[in-house]
């Protein structure tokens, strides 16, 4: 009972996924951390394949995301990213719609 359960939530949450057009991004080592000292847009480079081809971003398929990190919520993106960087761990990443011309951070998990 407990396994059907939790396989019709990942199959919904799948699903979800692909109606709503977010792009999931997994296993990659994150290869340059920068951000926008005038308006707090920070952006975040992955190595491997480019990304954000199902987003419909003006500058189409890339390796970096972007956020804005002018709020807490945005800091603490920051942070825990730029800590990955620095420890050279993988991370996943979960991209829908578009900042700044390029994919825009919704989720992301370190290990």
């Amino acid at each position: 009972m407990l396994k059907k359960f939790f396989f019709g939530l990942l199959l919904s949450i799948s699903i979800s996924q692909i109606a709503f057009g977010i792009e999931g991004v997994i296993g990659r080592k994150i290869v340059h951390v920068g951000c926008n000292a005038y308006n707090g847009t920070c952006f975040i480079k992955l190595n491997g394949s480019a990304i954000g081809s199902t987003l419909k971003c003006l500058v189409g398929e890339t390796n970096e995301f972007r956020f804005d990190s002018s709020t807490t919520v945005g800091r603490r993106t920051y942070a825990s990213l730029y800590g990955a960087f620095i420890a050279k761990k993988t991370v996943d990443v979960h991209l829908d719609g578009c900042f700044d011309n390029k994919p825009t951070l919704v989720w992301f998990h370190i290990y």
